[in-house]
């Protein structure tokens, strides 16, 4: 059974990360410019020592900006606020919600698509001895499953 599979079976050690006091608009880059061919649509924000603190799925990013933009008067207004021509720089911490989302490399995928489909996310950060070793994404759960079934 693909879903009795444990967490590590498919995480992958290669994922986008930032810190809570990376600018929004370099988050946006990095989510825009993937890594390694890869293009989550979810960061990991962690500390430098590897701590996980949350993530920042592309969905909150685009509440964040929908909501700036309904608020402006001056429609030039809430892109100012994006930009570091702006007072106010907007950092990650300021438009993170705080998911009390994690997983360990030992639980089983099955886990992993309650908790993703618990919280609507399409990934999940892996967390072992308190510090972020991977993650695992959803495509590669219906990956293995699709492998057991064709």
């Amino acid at each position: 059974m693909p879903l009795e599979k444990r967490v590590w079976d498919v995480m992958d050690i290669q994922f986008l990360s930032v810190t809570p006091e990376t600018l929004l608009k370099e988050a946006c880059n990095i989510l825009s410019r993937g890594k390694d061919g890869k293009k989550d649509t979810t960061l990991v924000v962690m500390r430098s020592s590897g701590e996980l603190i949350g993530i920042l799925p592309l969905r909150d990013i685009m509440h964040y900006v929908h909501q700036l933009y309904s608020k402006a008067r001056d429609r030039e207004d809430w892109w100012t606020k994006l930009s570091d021509r702006g007072d106010d720089l907007v950092s990650v911490n300021d438009v993170m919600v705080y998911y009390e989302a994690e997983i360990r490399p030992m639980e089983k995928l099955g886990e992993a698509l309650k908790m993703m489909e618990d919280y609507g996310l399409d990934l999940l950060p892996v967390v072992d001895a308190g510090k972020v070793i991977g993650v695992v994404r959803g495509v590669d759960i219906l990956g293995e499953i699709y492998r057991k079934i064709r």
